[in-house]
């Protein structure tokens, strides 16, 4: 590894592959919770929701370098908020305590089915506003919004307070990580995964576990979501033969659609069941593929509105 770079880090297949992965550790991470998993074993999902923010905020401004904020908000409705809107319109008829008022709260990202959709449009909506109005303070006041995150949010948001900006700071320093020595990045990411490791054996110690819910247990997590998923974020450079992974690949282009699908799907495996688990991916797959075809097909839709 010695004068070794990752000259290619986080690169677009790297990137897809990535998001590939954050999304089968939610899945499974949801799966475990659903089985009862240790507590200890089912943070998998956690990891998962910290890596797809980092790629997210370091997609974000990777594509900000390029095109500004043109057309930025046109992307996001017709990737996310449009298919999203869709989504829980369709669910809405199957929900047994359907209300117009909880509805609109949802499809309004105030008080989502799916908190991590309306977190991420939060991430979007103030990445725009510092971009559009205070470009040269992005930094500083993303990290004031994620001490804002971890103070006053919730705990799901809360722990992944800096996972977006961390992914907007890595975009910020790329061509320096892409020089910096090989070993140097492995040995940093190896210190913040131990630094993880021990704030969640931390967390176990059921003096400590009984804190749940307080800030003081919000920072404790929010030392062990982050920096546990680093050694993850460089898989692709130490071995890239995850890239050509059909299975990431999948994963990666319909992660979006993975995500709604298999939590709409989860009552399907209450109880731990391997021809329940068969048939619960089977229909995972098949509706994510059929769900991502349609969203493409809005995107083309989109296209022509826009040429037009």
């Amino acid at each position: 590894m010695r004068n070794h770079t990752f000259s290619h880090l986080w690169q677009t297949d790297q990137t897809n592959c990535l998001r590939g992965i954050a999304t089968l550790f939610i899945v499974i991470g949801h799966i475990l919770i659903e089985w009862n998993a240790y507590r200890v074993v089912n943070i998998t999902g956690a990891i998962g929701v910290a890596m797809f923010l980092f790629m997210s905020g370091y997609g974000m401004h990777e594509s900000y370098k390029v095109s500004g904020l043109k057309h930025f908000w046109r992307k996001r409705f017709l990737r996310i908020i449009l298919p999203y809107w869709i989504f829980i319109t369709v669910l809405a008829p199957f929900k047994a305590d359907f209300t117009l008022h909880d509805y609109l709260l949802d499809i309004a990202f105030i008080n989502s089915s799916y908190w991590f959709i309306a977190y991420l449009v939060r991430c979007y909506l103030l990445y725009w506003l510092i971009q559009r109005f205070v470009p040269s303070r992005l930094l500083t006041l993303y990290f004031i919004g994620g001490i804002l995150t971890l103070n006053l949010c919730q705990q799901l948001e809360a722990q992944q307070a800096f996972s977006f900006l961390a992914g907007v700071l890595a975009s910020c320093h790329i061509e320096r990580l892409r020089h910096t020595e090989g070993r140097r990045l492995l040995w940093a990411s190896g210190i913040c995964f131990l630094i993880a490791f021990a704030f969640l054996m931390l967390k176990e110690i059921p003096a400590v576990h009984a804190y749940k819910g307080s800030l003081i247990y919000h920072y404790i997590l929010v030392m062990i979501m982050l920096p546990i998923c680093m050694p993850l974020l460089l898989l692709p450079s130490v071995f890239p033969i995850l890239v050509r992974s059909r299975l990431l690949y999948f994963c990666g282009i319909c992660s979006f659609e993975i995500y709604l699908v298999h939590m709409a799907l989860l009552p399907m495996i209450e109880e731990p069941d391997l021809l329940r688990a068969v048939a619960y991916l089977a229909a995972t797959i098949l509706l994510t593929w059929l769900f991502y075809k349609f969203n493409q097909q809005l995107k083309r839709w989109g296209g022509l509105l826009q040429s037009r």
